[in-house]
């Protein structure tokens, strides 16, 4: 799949839902990019270890929406955000190839774009030190960072394309979406957003 131009079009879509009136790509100023670590040592050439992994993020992403939004959480899940998070490993940003039998350094990076009304709560929340904190919290997590999307840094198709590189290798079922999708009904093209529901 081309991860750009699949990811580009889901989130124009779903931004131009909650401001009908915007250009494509302005949803560039509500997005952030979040790196979740595993500190378990796991080496093996079972890729299902990631599934932890991903169970770490599922619950940064809960915490994060209980932080942004000034009530439940399912009183506004169309106000949820939106969320890619890929699968990653040590090695592949200096190696074209790491071998199934040597995977290790299990982590995630995530793209995540938040509706316009919670960014100041979502800025607060990772100027307040809190993520930090979580990361010493969780069992088997040994760090998650999130900062928002600086264009001086690179373009969005440079860090889609940074964040799903091992996904891009022969792995294209290692990556999830938020609120909770499968990869298949993003490239079947069921990502439509239905007001008042979510990312359905």
């Amino acid at each position: 799949m081309n991860n750009f131009v699949l990811l580009n079009d889901t989130l124009n879509f779903n931004f131009r839902n909650w401001n009908p009136d915007t250009k494509d790509n302005e949803y560039e100023k509500f997005l952030y990019f979040v790196t979740l670590k595993l500190s378990y040592g796991y080496k093996s050439n079972s890729i299902h270890l990631g599934d932890p992994v991903f169970k770490q993020f599922n619950g940064f992403y809960h915490r994060l929406c209980m932080s942004i939004l000034e009530t439940k959480p399912t009183h506004h899940r169309d106000r949820w955000p939106i969320a890619f998070a890929f699968l990653d490993v040590d090695g592949t940003k200096t190696a074209p190839y790491v071998p199934d039998w040597c995977l290790s350094g299990f982590h995630i990076h995530a793209i995540l774009m938040i509706h316009p009304s919670t960014k100041k709560r979502c800025d607060a929340f990772i100027r307040s030190g809190k993520i930090a904190g979580y990361a010493k919290e969780w069992q088997g997590v040994s760090a998650i960072e999130m900062q928002p999307y600086d264009p001086e840094k690179g373009t969005v198709e440079n860090l889609i394309s940074y964040s799903s590189k091992f996904v891009s290798r022969g792995h294209d079922d290692h990556w999830r979406a938020y609120p909770e999708m499968s990869p298949n009904e993003i490239i079947n093209g069921d990502h439509r957003y239905r007001r008042g529901s979510g990312l359905q």
